[in-house]
């Protein structure tokens, strides 16, 4: 077992990190950084972008594949961001890639698609929101949010979707086009459409 109170770095192949504090367990290949703790997971097709992670207390179960961040979670990739008290990131087996990503308490999510020149983004805010993604792929497969749920869709100033609700899920297609979506209690659909006057609200 490492211990270090000191400030520390380290970085591989695969894998960089920083914190004030460290605890690494061998037998559990369990690793825990607190105070200004940073992790960034490195691709290693060169085409993909890296997954970095901040919070006041990481906690990284290699076994399990599994990253949990306790208080001021952020996570970013490329355009896209994340925010919670609480954020939960699964990984694939190869640990290049968001199998889902769980948030929970001022739970935030700015999506972009880094591939698409659109400009389409897509904004969420709930109590707890849960993303899921295509196989050992950075495309968003589905979206959940419970609990106070805002998500703004914009493709240009005057061309957007709004939805509140108390319970929103989405699915998508493999192109990031909304396939299917279910917005539930107190639900408030507003829509806006680029050239013309029309604000419809349902």
């Amino acid at each position: 077992r490492f211990k270090s109170s000191e400030g520390v770095h380290f970085s591989s192949r695969k894998l960089k990190g920083n914190a004030l504090n460290l605890d690494y367990s061998l037998k559990e290949k369990r690793l825990t950084l607190w105070e200004n703790a940073s992790l960034e997971f490195m691709p290693e097709d060169e085409s993909s972008l890296p997954v970095s992670i901040q919070g006041d207390r990481i906690e990284y179960l290699k076994d399990q594949k599994l990253c949990i961040l306790q208080g001021n979670g952020h996570l970013l990739r490329g355009r896209s961001r994340s925010s919670a008290d609480l954020l939960k990131v699964e990984l694939f087996d190869e640990e290049q890639n968001i199998k889902s990503l769980y948030l929970k308490g001022n739970a935030q999510a700015h999506l972009e698609d880094d591939e698409d020149e659109s400009g389409q983004v897509r904004i969420i805010s709930a109590d707890e929101i849960t993303l899921y993604t295509f196989l050992n792929e950075q495309k968003i497969r589905s979206i959940e949010a419970q609990g106070g749920c805002y998500f703004k869709s914009v493709s240009a100033p005057e061309n957007w979707t709004q939805i509140e609700a108390e319970s929103i899920k989405f699915e998508l297609d493999p192109e990031g086009k909304l396939s299917a979506f279910h917005a539930s209690k107190k639900a408030k659909m507003q829509e806006k459409r680029q050239g013309t006057s029309e604000h419809r609200i349902i």
